[in-house]
């Protein structure tokens, strides 16, 4: 009895260990993809900037500023293009919308992320029994320092005022100086830019009563509209998703992307019992190595199975191998599933195909041939 109890003693603290670093090795690559975020924000807000001074320099200076408009354009493209003011600030408009829209969705997704981070520290500290990690909770919020408070106050209310106020101006302006073509064109570009930066504040000052008030208002009207779903509908998609089990694809996407064309194609179908979703390194909008691995390890970590589709180039050598930390990315896929302890399947296109030296000896289910009905016998036999 007494080595009974000592097995299920070591069994649950295996089991925690096991929770513990997984749980660390997800904060880690958190951390790593907010990094990454907080550059992109710096810069795209240095990026704003530079259009609200051109802008600013353009209304106060617009025979200047066209002339020097057309200058550099000239040098650029070899002939004289002819710009005036009101094409110029269109310029500038769809500069400064575009780059705004970046702005928000990465601050946003800082913020989430943020709350999500707190979230696993107290996590982790709750399997530690201590306040073992802080950095970017509880030490990081205990003594906020007051320049970094101003700094916040820019990024969250400051600059999003300023980028509503140099639009109304300017759209008073238009309307009080009549309207043309190009005009009207300005006048929606700046409405829409108003109206962007008036939802960025509703959602970070959300949680305050009387804007949460105007948020669910606004839902409403978007609703109406048919701009945003009920969260009774998103739910009841995601319920969906969440009935069928999870797959992650691992693949060559250079030479074999149409193989999972076919598997989403099966997807499609909603008698089919299985959801599967790429991993594509190539197709994730980063240079950053670090991020794409972090990218990559949720996508794998959400899902239960792993399938590998072995084609010719499987196991080629990446050129990159050294960044990646392994042969190619089809390899480190399967050696991050072994980690995370999913379950494998493996397919060959051609029995000829070398097979990525992370699947072999790894307990992995075959599946026969790529058909749908060989690879969903491998999918339950896993």
């Amino acid at each position: 009895m007494c080595f009974k109890e000592f097995m299920n003693g070591l069994s649950n603290i295996i089991e925690n260990e096991l929770k513990f670093s997984t749980l660390y090795d997800h904060y880690k690559e958190t951390i790593s993809y907010l990094k990454s975020d907080l550059i992109k924000r710096d810069r795209v807000t240095l990026y704003i900037f530079l259009l609200l001074i051109s802008y600013f320099l353009v209304e106060l200076k617009p025979l200047d500023s066209v002339l020097l408009a057309n200058k550099w354009v000239e040098k650029k493209v070899g002939f004289e293009l002819n710009i005036n003011y009101n094409i110029l600030i269109t310029a500038l408009l769809l500069l400064l919308l575009n780059f705004a829209i970046k702005y928000f969705q990465i601050c946003m997704n800082i913020e989430r992320q943020y709350k999500y981070i707190h979230t696993l520290e107290n996590s982790l500290n709750t399997f530690s029994g201590s306040k073992l990690i802080t950095r970017e909770g509880y030490s990081y919020l205990e003594e906020y320092p007051l320049l970094s408070a101003l700094i916040h106050r820019i990024y969250y209310f400051l600059l999003p005022i300023g980028i509503i106020f140099a639009m109304g101006i300017k759209v008073f302006s238009i309307l009080k100086n009549g309207l043309d073509f190009v005009s009207i064109i300005n006048v929606l570009l700046s409405l829409l830019i108003i109206l962007c930066t008036i939802l960025y504040l509703l959602f970070v000052y959300r949680d305050i009563g009387n804007v949460k008030l105007l948020n669910e208002n606004v839902k409403k009207l978007f609703v109406y509209i048919k701009l945003y779903k009920e969260e009774t509908e998103a739910n009841e998609e995601v319920i969906n998703n969440m009935a069928k089990k999870k797959v992650c694809i691992s693949f060559d996407y250079e030479n074999d992307k149409h193989y999972k064309n076919l598997l989403s194609a099966w997807d499609k179908n909603t008698d089919f019992e299985f959801s599967f979703n790429d991993l594509t390194p190539s197709e994730i909008n980063s240079d950053d190595y670090s991020r794409v691995k972090a990218v990559l390890t949720q996508k794998i970590n959400s899902a239960t199975y792993l399938l590998v589709i072995i084609g010719k180039h499987a196991n080629d050598k990446h050129p990159r191998s050294i960044e990646i930390g392994d042969k190619n990315w089809i390899n480190w896929e399967i050696n991050k599933g072994k980690e995370l302890g999913k379950k494998l399947i493996a397919v060959k296109l051609d029995n000829s195909n070398e097979s990525p030296s992370a699947i072999l000896n790894s307990g992995a289910s075959w599946a026969k041939s790529f058909t749908q009905e060989s690879i969903i016998n491998a999918l339950n036999k896993a």
